[in-house]
């Protein structure tokens, strides 16, 4: 297969695939007490004793709520929350101007280890306290990952991860999961097998 040598300022982040997630971050000067943010470079950093990683734009509202606060909750949106995903992903609805909560008329409910709420109708809630902020960049639009521990996690009943058909996005379009096309740890043996 050919390859094409591309400039790195050709390269975008837009063009991977990526997960949104909704994060739920303390705010005092919202009439709910919460910012939420969808945010979409999370990553599983430590799987015994979880840990996650998510990279902010130091520039969003919700970087300053979770460095001042020291903890959040991510929850996976289902498939009837992409109107929620969409708006609390708009620059034009800012957690600084927005209360985003009220707006959308979620309910949110009291987590079980920190303080922030986590949102009731997510399939999954990840309470998580922030471990270290991990300065990546000193250019104006650059993120910070913040790495955190998950102290507890959440699920509807009988929500199976491997039956929901997840959104994701790439090239700015919202898209579905597919089906599953093979099992880790096993596709190899077939190959070895030939």
């Amino acid at each position: 297969m050919e390859k094409t040598n591309v400039s790195l300022d050709k390269v975008t982040m837009g063009s991977f695939i990526l997960c949104p997630f909704l994060v739920v971050a303390k705010d005092s000067s919202k009439k709910s007490g919460v910012n939420i943010a969808t945010i979409s470079y999370v990553s599983v950093l430590n799987q015994d004793d979880p840990v996650i990683g998510l990279a902010i734009r130091k520039t969003r509202h919700t970087h300053g709520l979770i460095k001042q606060a020291g903890e959040f909750t991510l929850n996976l949106p289902a498939m009837d929350q992409l109107a929620i995903i969409d708006y609390c992903g708009t620059n034009l609805f800012s957690g600084k101007k927005v209360d985003k909560a009220n707006e959308l008329k979620l309910d949110l409910e009291k987590s079980q280890a920190i303080s922030t709420p986590r949102i009731k109708d997510s399939p999954i809630n990840l309470e998580c306290r922030l471990k270290m902020v991990l300065t990546l960049s000193t250019k104006p639009r650059a993120h910070d990952f913040f790495i955190a521990d998950v102290v507890a996690c959440h699920r509807i009943k009988g929500f199976l991860i491997e039956n929901h058909f997840g959104i994701v996005t790439t090239n700015y379009s919202y898209r579905m999961l597919g089906d599953t096309i093979g099992m880790a740890y096993q596709v190899h043996k077939k190959v070895l097998k030939e």
